[in-house]
């Protein structure tokens, strides 16, 4: 929660290189926040994640680019009813990779996604997902995302508090 604090507070200063915050929460595991940040181009989300880590030099900062993949992709309201949010990363079977675009498309229709990207980096989509409680998180986890064509393998982080809106 401090690092997330410290974040938030250094935000205003950190945004200044025309990069938008639409999407912060501490997260329970080594992963200990998650930011959702929009930007025109590359290079200006590259100069706050420099200037992120200059911030907490003992801090890890590690970016996962978004591909264009030529939809729209609507952020859901931050501020939710639902008590129980987290990070999914998604990992796509060879043949899944194939239809990208595709699944990203099905997995945004299922109950509490509030957001969900095709990315670079070790996981192939990243996703934020809602629910009333951990149970109604874990099935729509377990029985409609990893039961979904194409999906191998899922890591989450719960988000360790709600985002303030």
């Amino acid at each position: 929660m401090d690092l997330w604090s410290r974040i938030e507070k250094a935000w205003p200063d950190l945004g200044q290189h025309g990069v938008q915050c639409l999407w912060s929460a501490p997260l329970y595991g080594r992963h200990g926040v998650g930011l959702y940040v929009t930007a025109s181009s590359r290079a200006q989300i590259e100069a706050s994640a420099e200037a992120l880590q200059q911030l907490m030099a003992s801090s890890q900062v590690e970016i996962r680019l978004c591909k264009n993949d030529g939809h729209t992709h609507p952020l859901a309201a931050a501020q939710t009813l639902h008590p129980v949010q987290g990070l999914v990363a998604i990992s796509l079977l060879p043949e899944g990779q194939t239809r990208e675009s595709e699944i990203v498309l099905e997995l945004q229709s299922l109950t509490g996604v509030q957001q969900v990207r095709a990315c670079y980096g070790e996981s192939d989509v990243l996703m934020l997902l809602a629910a009333a409680d951990l149970d109604g998180f874990r099935e729509v986890l377990v029985h409609q995302i990893r039961g979904a064509d194409g999906v191998a393998t899922t890591s989450t982080r719960l988000v360790y508090a709600l985002h303030r809106g």
